[in-house]
């Protein structure tokens, strides 16, 4: 099988245990990680002071490379909304039934902008009531994370392992996180 490339896209205040760990469980599991930064400076700040510094910016990228987008949840996802080049990449790769996983309450942006229609899908309880109200059909569900088709999402910082091994599972089979386990050990 051929390296699978990701796209870990990080606004300022986003949430760190979502980002960084799932980074960290999928590396190990051999996955191409690139952390990219969404807002026009290399280095991205977490929504609890933490300052990553990204792999690179929004447009350095040809996206025909990667296999798997990845949102993390926190304040910043907000700033998603804002940035139109992540919305088209976003419907583009789903097109094509490229992989797409969101955490926390970045879900949120995937139903907003239709990829969740049909799907069902997992988000932080603060945000659950908006997958009631969104026309979709996507319903909001208790797991600490699942998948439906193409689409990854995990509940919450404290799902972020079970997240991340769902990825990996759904990509590349139970394996590679069985692989992975040995040494992350959960």
């Amino acid at each position: 099988m051929n390296k699978i490339i990701a796209a870990v896209f990080l606004t300022d205040g986003f949430e760190e245990t979502e980002a960084v760990v799932t980074v960290d469980i999928l590396r190990r599991a051999e996955f191409d990680v690139h952390i990219i930064s969404l807002t026009g400076n290399k280095s991205v700040k977490g929504s609890h002071g933490i300052i990553i510094e990204t792999d690179g910016m929004f447009g350095d990228y040809d996206y025909n490379m990667f296999s798997l987008l990845i949102l993390p949840g926190g304040p910043g996802r907000k700033d998603y909304y804002a940035h139109e080049g992540l919305r088209e990449l976003l419907i583009r790769h789903d097109r094509k039934d490229g992989y797409i996983a969101a955490i926390c309450a970045a879900p949120v942006f995937l139903l907003d902008i239709g990829i969740l229609a049909d799907k069902q899908a997992v988000c932080h309880p603060s945000v659950r009531e908006r997958f009631g109200v969104s026309p979709t059909a996507a319903s909001p569900n208790t797991a600490a994370a699942m998948c439906d088709g193409n689409i990854m999402t995990g509940r919450s910082a404290g799902a972020t392992v079970e997240f991340a091994y769902l990825t990996i599972k759904t990509i590349v089979g139970a394996a590679a996180a069985d692989k992975v386990d040995e040494s992350f050990i959960i």
